[in-house]
């Protein structure tokens, strides 16, 4: 019953529409965004979670609300993409894809002025997400039905790749949680920071990864109803 319904879903639009909330969010709030200090927002050395900050960033409810609605929609959108591609690895990466969606979502339900639930739900995006990509790149690879292109595990390695340079990469000096949100004057912020330039990164190769799919998917959608509306000219010929 419920691989029916998923089945009968436009999964892409729903990939779209998620993708573009969050983005969309995200821009509104760094351009409008006046940090401690009186400076514009950069993605050089802010973290993305900086948008979200109640109190500083003047729109934190536009990418708060932006991750919020945008998870719940790309749950959809996993959820569909796994029942399209119908393999036993598809549905454990849209189970997964589901969880780290919605870890999306409590992101913006919990941003940086709730400090343990917002890192909780960060750490639990970040590091399902990389599973997520890994997982769907695997169900890609065993896919024997040609449903969609062997293409799709470039950009699922490139999201990988992201993913684990921001897991990984080293923190340098930069102070404590509560400390950075008491006392912002604590750190001396560069003008080059590596850590939220790989989380950017991570963004855009994520967000990337589903509008691609997305798109792919309705282009091929499109082709099979105009192959299909083109036969009985074809054969009436």
């Amino acid at each position: 019953m419920l691989k029916s319904v998923l089945r009968r879903i436009n999964y892409p639009l729903w990939g779209l529409a998620g993708s573009a909330c969050i983005t969309l969010g995200s821009l509104a709030a760094a351009v409008a965004y006046r940090g401690p200090a009186g400076q514009s927002y950069s993605a050089f050395n802010h973290a993305i979670s900086e948008l979200g900050q109640v109190g500083v960033s003047r729109l934190a409810w536009a990418f708060n609300g932006g991750l919020i609605v945008g998870g719940v929609l790309l749950a959809v959108f996993m959820l569909g993409l796994g029942a399209y591609l119908e393999n036993r690895v598809a549905y454990v990466a849209s189970a997964v894809g589901v969880f780290s969606t919605l870890a999306c979502s409590a992101v913006g339900v919990f941003p940086m002025n709730h400090l343990q639930g917002h890192i909780a739900a960060a750490m639990s995006f970040f590091s399902s997400g990389m599973l997520v990509v890994l997982l769907f790149s695997l169900a890609l690879a065993v896919d024997r039905k040609g449903k969609t292109t062997k293409w799709f595990a470039l950009p699922g390695a490139l999201a990988l790749l992201s993913l684990t340079q921001f897991l990984f990469l080293p923190r340098g000096d930069l102070p404590q949680g509560p400390d950075l949100l008491n006392d912002p004057s604590a750190w001396t912020r560069p003008a080059l920071y590596w850590p939220a330039v790989a989380e950017w990164m991570v963004f855009v190769v994520l967000v990337g990864w589903v509008v691609l799919a997305s798109l792919y998917r309705l282009g091929k959608r499109r082709a099979g109803m105009a192959q299909r509306a083109a036969t009985p000219r074809t054969g009436a010929t």
